[in-house]
């Protein structure tokens, strides 16, 4: 039940703050795998999930996993929300950050523009 997986994210979520990296990329990544079968891969609290275990990835240090991963859920928001969406904007706002924490500072610049510019 959605609210049900609501509850996994949040226990996610509160494991991550608490800097249980892995611990709460595993609960995200279960509630992903039941949210995509569950509301489909497209839906926006799926798309949550997949933006939650990148960023618990990012949080251990594997900035390139998350760039991949972040980039995976900003294409799909781009075509499922639009370019301008908030959400999406934030994604390409996460992907900028992980640039950034691989040491690739002018294509982090470009993207942070890009993300302002679009705001």
């Amino acid at each position: 039940h959605p609210d049900t997986l609501d509850c996994l994210n949040n226990i996610a979520s509160a494991v991550r703050d608490q800097g249980n990296y892995a611990e709460a990329e595993m609960l995200h990544q279960q509630c992903w795998e039941a949210r995509k079968d569950t509301l489909g891969e497209m839906h926006p609290d799926t798309l949550d999930c997949l933006n939650n275990i990148a960023s618990a990835v990012r949080d251990q240090g594997n900035y390139a996993e998350a760039e991949m991963l972040h980039w995976q859920c900003l294409e799909v928001r781009k075509k499922t929300l639009g370019e301008m969406h908030p959400d999406t904007l934030n994604c390409l706002n996460k992907v900028a950050s992980d640039v950034s924490g691989q040491g690739n500072y002018a294509e982090a610049e470009m993207l942070h523009r890009q993300c302002w510019e679009a705001r």
